[in-house]
């Protein structure tokens, strides 16, 4: 016989039971000996319900005593079975509702009910009870509790009164918009990034302590198939959508906890509640909810941190209860687990020569990804990558993967350019080459000298215009890096203490992100060292001071351009690797750049001779890149599939006019033009 087929007939022989019970009670005729025999028939029939495995599963997930799975099987039989209150209604008791009152259902679920009954089982049906508490009995007037009408909750009923089998009920993956079941979060490379990581916990509110979201989700849920397989009865994982904001939010919260958990019986339920902590900072009731979920129900819940800016006042009583309650996950993968993660996925797809062990390692080297992100970059360049997975395809989706978090103190970049997009002389190009050799070598370099240090920092000085920015750029570019620009409106803050803290954010985060800065125009904050006349320009100072200290300990490539070297406080430059000139090009340079300037389908009519343009123009390489701009825009302003001299002349006057250039610059282009 189905287990569905058996509760329907206990329950049917109960209803029969307690009808026949209530026409007993109100026949006169009827003797005491009536009246137990037809209870007696009750209780066994009751019995019979409560032995049912739906029944036995919910007394052993929720820890009910007998009294109170009998008392929810009465008030679930009159809300299954509404006529059965007819039965009862010529007696005295008073009835409030459409379902049966505490009194009638304490009279037929305990056999021994009566004036001996002792004193703390009415409390049953109190709104203190842990029934009510656990959103199982619904009670409706606290104030007269004993004439209440009572109802077992919406999911109680769906439980019981469902066809399914027991392990497929109500399979949902989003439960009142409160709850997701975390389905593909785990994937291989979470599994081999934090290896070891996963022991069971101590205690049932579980702490993680990882930044993305994301990987702490993708954390757990591994956490929680590993916990499975070293034998814990554990349920499927689920995720509270946050922030919770509404003001109902507790109930509603645990009755979508509740559906979860009637589903996962007799398994332990799982909750990543990422802001449980701030939410019961901010709520009495979510206090509440979460003290009664993992000290009642015993529920093991993983969440997030305290965050540090919220009131010392408001969480005392959350930092004491943590020492007492809580278990703390640190993982901190090294090198040697990223580079597993790697693996691991190669292998999952199919492709385990992918990669070289030189490339993964360049790639955990150069690209700090946690392994929700590897997972997200692999997939991508399997769904567009038509020549499938490489070191190069991965290297570019990985720099595109990057976060950037400086928020505002700095202009997060995508490279768009590499060296080979550069027009330098050979001196630059060198020092160039030597700065990324630094990067690329620094391992190898570690061996060979004691003294080496692996982050490099270097000055570029000269006009403006001449390729300073872009060749930070080409530098990111060619080592596949990301690139911050500081804003140092942002950072050269002479407030005191708000310097050094800008700073130490925007290092700690190019930290961990292997990321080139760029300091563009630095004098701004990099001059010569004032004079002491105030605190302000004694804290101007002390951030120089530290900034100095910071460079030094910087890993990654750090630049500072400016136009005047000379501003540049002596002690600064001495802590440089190298300090490169950017100067203006000479002609032959000139004619280069012009030659390369011209990327699209718009190129210079044959009768524009570049050697008089070079030779008569000295434009820096930014000022010619304007030109070309313009000129293409003229040009297709006027529909013309080629630039002739006229557009050109005119887009070089628009460049000249922006330095109110005069009468002897408009005459040497009227003479070119001639």
């Amino acid at each position: 016989m189905s287990m569905e087929i058996a509760q329907m007939e206990a329950e049917q022989a109960l209803a029969a039971a307690c009808y026949r019970l209530g026409e007993t009670l109100n026949d006169a005729q009827a003797t005491k000996t009536d009246v137990l025999s037809a209870r007696d028939t009750h209780f066994d029939r009751l019995d019979a319900l409560t032995d049912q495995t739906k029944w036995q599963l919910l007394q052993e997930s929720f820890a009910l005593s007998n009294h109170a799975v009998s008392l929810l099987a009465i008030v679930y039989l009159f809300q299954l079975e509404p006529d059965l209150l007819a039965v009862y209604s010529k007696l005295s008791w008073y009835e409030q509702g459409g379902g049966i009152s505490a009194k009638r259902a304490l009279y037929l679920s305990v056999d021994e009910y009566s004036d001996e009954t002792p004193s703390d089982f009415p409390m049953l049906v109190m709104p203190s009870s842990e029934l009510v508490k656990a959103q199982l009995l619904i009670c409706a007037n606290p104030v007269t509790p004993m004439v209440q009408s009572l109802m077992v909750s919406e999911p109680l009923f769906e439980y019981i009164t469902t066809q399914r089998n027991v392990d497929h009920f109500a399979r949902e993956n989003v439960i009142d918009g409160y709850l997701n079941r975390v389905i593909d979060a785990a994937s291989p490379a979470t599994a081999a990034m934090y290896e070891g990581e996963f022991v069971v916990p101590s205690a049932l509110l579980n702490i993680v302590e990882i930044d993305q979201q994301e990987e702490t989700l993708a954390f757990v849920h591994n956490l929680t198939l590993n916990l499975k397989q070293q034998g814990l009865q554990l349920g499927d994982l689920w995720l509270v959508r946050t922030p919770i904001t509404n003001p109902d939010a507790a109930a509603q919260l645990q009755k979508a906890i509740l559906k979860a958990q009637l589903e996962n019986m007799p398994a332990i339920q799982a909750v990543f509640w990422p802001s449980l902590i701030s939410d019961c900072v901010t709520s009495s009731s979510l206090r509440s909810l979460a003290e009664y979920l993992i000290k009642t129900l015993h529920i093991i819940v993983f969440c997030n941190p305290l965050e540090e800016s919220e009131s010392s006042e408001q969480t005392l009583w959350v930092k004491e209860w943590e020492s007492k309650h809580a278990y703390y996950y640190r993982p901190l993968p090294n090198q040697e687990r990223k580079m597993a993660a790697w693996r691991e996925l190669c292998v999952a797809e199919g492709c385990p020569n992918a990669l070289t062990e030189s490339e993964i390692s360049q790639l955990v080297e150069r690209y700090p990804l946690v392994s929700y992100q590897m997972l997200s970059a692999f997939e991508k360049v399997q769904k567009e990558s038509t020549d499938g997975i490489s070191y190069k395809s991965l290297q570019q989706t990985c720099l595109y993967s990057v976060d950037s978090k400086t928020k505002g103190l700095a202009r997060f970049s995508l490279p768009r350019i590499t060296m080979k997009d550069m027009v330098l002389k050979k001196e630059v190009t060198e020092q160039l080459d030597e700065i990324m050799a630094r990067m690329r070598f620094r391992k190898e370099m570690t061996k060979e000298s004691v003294t080496f240090l692996s982050g490099t920092q270097a000055l570029f000085w000269g006009p403006p215009g001449t390729g300073k920015t872009m060749a930070a750029e080409a530098i990111a570019g060619e080592l596949g890096l990301p690139l911050y620009k500081v804003n140092l409106s942002n950072v050269a803050s002479k407030w005191i203490g708000e310097t050094e803290k800008h700073l130490s954010k925007l290092f700690d985060q190019a930290e961990r992100q292997q990321a080139v800065l760029l300091f563009d125009e630095a004098d701004a904050i990099f001059a010569k060292r004032s004079e002491v006349e105030s605190s302000q320009d004694k804290n101007a100072n002390m951030g120089v001071s530290y900034l100095l200290q910071r460079m030094e300990s910087y890993h990654g490539i750090l630049l500072l351009s400016t136009n005047f070297k000379a501003n540049i406080d002596d002690a600064f430059l001495r802590r440089f690797t190298t300090v490169t000139e950017f100067s203006l090009p000479d002609k032959a340079t000139r004619k280069t750049l012009w030659n390369n300037v011209w990327q699209g389908s718009l190129k210079l009519t044959n009768a524009i001779d570049l050697n008089s343009l070079s030779a008569d123009f000295e434009l820096s390489p930014s000022q010619i890149r304007n030109v070309a701009e313009r000129a293409c825009l003229l040009a297709l302003m006027d529909q013309k599939t080629e630039i002739d001299q006229v557009i050109l002349a005119k887009a070089l006057r628009r460049e000249f006019d922006k330095q109110s250039a005069g009468f002897l610059t408009s005459k040497r282009i009227s003479d070119w033009l001639k």
